[in-house]
């Protein structure tokens, strides 16, 4: 049996197929193997679909948090097209964890002898020279808490040479955290990684400190008239420098300016809590404060 289609690219069935399959109205079509496959379809009325709905257990509420869902903006659905690139991605890069010693060293190569004797338990007075005209260090420390890792800066030198085996580090007054000096209480091992503008090679200090508070030492340390709260005494295990590669590579002292893209300190405590602090009166006001609070 033969069906036309019309110049509106309709298609025409006799009546004695449509009446084989009923009172259809609509047709699911499909197009197979070179082949048009006609399935009748039923369309339900708005109480058959309420039915169908009460039967899976389906309410109100969970047919307006779908609709909500499927109406949810583009950004929302990136978000979740971007996490699960980035699944993909985890399971596509990460398959290789390096767990042991000897993998590590398979994976670097032979260690240059100036590497290892660069390294010395004590102040060297070469070492001695590049850490008194230091102003800034980072200093790490380990605690039940975690880590920290914290900035210290003075006029150079940031730190006092007491002897070849003895650094003395001035804590001068902050937000009273004082994370680095918690953990001190608990775990005295320390890590400090010296700074001098312009220059590239760094130098790294480990050993172990205490801390100290008597009135004459805190005094020989003042500027301004004030003195630190407190002095870590820096019992010193080893001693040796950095090469120039990551400072190079950062180009860490040829940039001028701050970048646009990074956020001011008001504008990343408004974010982090909600704009109960920080934001244009905190930034405006942040430079006279740490002028008057650097001491």
């Amino acid at each position: 049996m033969l069906a036309k289609i019309t110049a509106q690219n309709q298609l025409s069935l006799p009546n004695s197929l449509t009446q084989a399959v009923g009172t259809a109205e609509y047709f699911d079509v499909e197009a197979r193997d070179g082949q048009l496959i006609l399935t009748p379809v039923r369309i339900q009325g708005g109480e058959a679909v309420r039915v169908n709905l009460a039967e899976l257990d389906l309410t109100a509420e969970d047919m307006a948090a779908a609709v909500g869902w499927a109406r949810a903006p583009a950004a929302a659905a990136s978000k979740v097209n971007e996490t699960d690139a980035a699944d993909d991605l985890n399971a596509s890069m990460f398959k290789n964890q390096v767990d042991s010693e000897a993998g590590l060293n398979e994976l670097l190569g032979t260690t240059s002898a100036g590497a290892w004797r660069k390294e010395v338990d004590h102040i060297h007075p070469i070492y001695r020279q590049w850490i008194e005209s230091s102003p800034f260090a980072v200093v790490a420390t380990a605690g039940p808490q975690g880590l920290d890792a914290s900035t210290r800066g003075d006029p150079a030198p940031l730190v006092r040479v007491l002897d070849p085996r003895t650094l003395l580090l001035p804590e001068r007054k902050g937000n009273n955290r004082a994370d680095g000096l918690r953990n001190l209480l608990i775990d005295p091992r320390i890590s400090l990684m010296f700074f001098v503008p312009q220059v590239q090679e760094t130098l790294r200090v480990n050993g172990r400190a205490t801390i100290w508070s008597d009135p004459d030492l805190l005094a020989s340390f003042a500027i301004n008239g004030q003195p630190p709260v407190c002095v870590v005494r820096i019992d010193v295990e080893s001693v040796y420098f950095q090469c120039a590669k990551a400072i190079m590579r950062s180009k860490l002292w040829t940039t001028q300016q701050r970048p646009d893209a990074v956020p001011t300190p008001g504008q990343m405590l408004a974010a982090l809590t909600d704009n109960e602090l920080g934001g244009v009166a905190y930034d405006q006001a942040l430079p006279e404060r740490l002028r008057s609070g650097l001491y």
